[in-house]
């Protein structure tokens, strides 16, 4: 395969990012750094999406694929094999496809949802939407093929005015405001929310008079059921039903989706909020998850922490805001929820309840922890509830990720940051049964921000198999976050970091035999050689580990 590694691109690419993401947002002549800045985050999202498509037309140009109809590559990212959600549209430029059917390498049918987008002057498919779960291997692809034929597939799904379910879940939506009053869950035979106040995936704003990342809620607050919304069903089929949800938060559209599969126990969530710009208001979407005994977990940079057993360096971070990657979980010893979220900063308490409304007040019934900030020119003391204050960890939880936060920037109060436009947000909801096992929380959440990605192919001269994995790890609990070209030296860079707490012996296998390995440190530096076996990588990772190698291939 002849594809020049994009060194200069990429680059260009994590430089742009390291602007957007400084610290100075608003301030002096802010407009104008402001606008630099999100021209530069739009510079990169372009060439990132160029580079992420030229590399994978490359691979799929590469597979020999078979005359079984139009070849579908299925791309997945992650180094675990995995079975998820496709919906590529494919465009067929030649007529005479009438029926469609869906096959896999070996020519079995394969279960699919299709919806004819345009027609050919006689009445053939032009272009197609085809919805279907991929098996595709670790880091690797599989390739599918659109043929000719008619297959029935029975439709799965019992669907009833604003109520879904399929075998893993029942899922039941509220007519006023489009939230989700009911999720019952099969497996656990349990209801996951505690519909009292709030619905799951329901928008709340709320007023805040803060400063920056400060908090200073009013009395004002408002909801989706402030006007009627409108509630349809977009999809139906053997593989997908979806409802969406039309609405209005204080004048701003809205636009939400709720999805279900036939055969994946879970339940994606998108939100489209077309925000009019209003000042001093904050979005939330409510997540009201009840289990008794319920501890909250969520991903860190190549780790997770247990709300409530933070660092004690962190006193100084507000009691109930806290900052997600990928993940947050709600378990006791006996099941689970998982919420897999794009969304970083998220709130755990409901801020309508009297007891927290303003982080600055907030009592508990412990002693306040005391902590020192720079503050004023000076390291100053303040205190605040403690973060293992009971009224903090025995009270209801309402996971509510922070979606928008319309406040003013260094205390200038013409320093709106309004954001007005579309934004977007997309969540996915899992359970699971005992307690939270971690690598599958962070696989969850990788999966919902990787999703597999397809390539409609020609037939070429290709000469690699149409399903292949480039990397495999043998452990569940080590995850691959890494794969690049060596900076200097020959050879690619792999880093990876256990999940678990538990160490683990790996067995790390290649599309190519390893011929030579070095552990080095995270900017590369060769240390000790690494040990081979029969051309794989076979190395001990340590409890919460990060390691990296630098690998030479035959």
């Amino acid at each position: 395969m002849n594809h020049e590694y994009p060194v200069r691109a990429i680059d260009h690419i994590w430089k742009g990012r390291l602007w957007v993401h400084e610290h100075n947002w608003g301030g002096t002549n802010g407009r104008i750094s402001d606008a630099v800045k999100l021209a530069r985050a739009r510079e990169g999202y372009r060439l990132a999406d160029e580079v992420n498509r030229d590399a994978l037309a490359a691979l799929a140009g590469a597979v020999s694929v078979q005359n079984r109809g139009v070849p579908l590559v299925v791309f997945n990212s992650l180094a675990w094999p995995r079975r998820d959600i496709v919906d590529p549209i494919v465009s067929l430029a030649e007529p005479g496809q009438r029926e469609p059917r869906l096959v896999d390498g070996s020519g079995r049918t394969v279960a699919a949802q299709f919806n004819v987008l345009a027609r050919h002057a006689d009445g053939s498919i032009a272009r197609i939407r085809t919805i279907f779960t991929a098996d595709a291997p670790a880091l690797g692809y599989a390739t599918f093929y659109l043929s000719q034929g008619k297959e029935s597939t029975p439709n799965p799904f019992k669907i009833s005015d604003h109520e879904i379910e399929n075998r893993f879940y029942r899922v039941r939506l509220d007519p006023r405001t489009g939230g989700i009053a009911s999720i019952y869950d099969k497996q656990n035979q349990r209801e996951w929310i505690k519909s009292d106040v709030y619905r799951a995936h329901e928008l709340v704003a709320m007023e805040n008079l803060g400063v920056d990342e400060a908090e200073e809620f009013t009395e004002k607050w408002w909801r989706m059921d402030e006007k009627p919304v409108a509630v349809t069903m977009t999809e139906r089929g053997p593989v997908r039903t979806t409802f969406r949800i039309e609405g209005t938060l204080l004048n701003s559209r809205t636009i939400q989706t709720i999805s279900l599969y036939a055969d994946l126990p879970r339940i994606d969530l998108e939100t489209r909020l077309n925000w009019n710009g209003q000042k001093a208001i904050q979005v939330n979407a409510a997540f009201p998850f009840h289990l008794p005994n319920g501890r909250v977990t969520y991903e860190v940079p190549f780790g997770d922490v247990e709300y409530g057993q933070e660092n004690p360096a962190a006193k100084a971070c507000h009691p109930t805001v806290r900052a997600a990657n990928n993940w947050i979980d709600l378990s006791n010893e006996e099941m689970g929820i998982t919420l897999a979220t794009e969304v970083t900063p998220f709130d755990l308490k409901d801020r309508r309840d009297e007891r927290f409304r303003d982080a600055r007040v907030i009592q508990g019934i412990a002693a306040p922890d005391t902590f020192h900030i720079f503050w004023g020119g000076a390291y100053t003391p303040f205190t605040r509830v403690a973060l293992t204050d009971p009224i903090l960890l025995q009270t209801d939880f309402v996971i509510q990720p922070i979606l928008l936060r319309s406040v003013f920037s260094c205390g200038d109060a013409n320093l709106y940051f309004t954001q007005p436009g579309e934004h977007v947000y997309r969540f996915s909801i899992t359970t699971h049964p005992g307690a939270l096992v971690r690598h599958e929380a962070t696989r969850q959440g990788l999966e919902h921000n990787a999703p597999l990605q397809v390539v409609c192919v020609k037939a070429g001269s290709g000469t690699r198999a149409d399903s292949a994995s480039f990397i495999s790890v043998s452990q569940p609990n080590v995850i691959v976050s890494v794969v690049k070209k060596a900076e200097k030296g020959k050879g690619l860079v792999l880093r990876c970091y256990e999940t678990d707490g538990q160490d683990a012996q790996v067995t790390m296998a290649f599309a190519k035999p390893v011929r030579a390995a070095w552990h080095t440190d995270l900017i590369e530096r060769d240390g000790k050689p690494a040990h081979i076996v029969n051309g794989r990588l076979v190395v001990a990772i340590g409890r919460h580990a990060i390691e990296t190698y630098r690998l030479v291939f035959e």
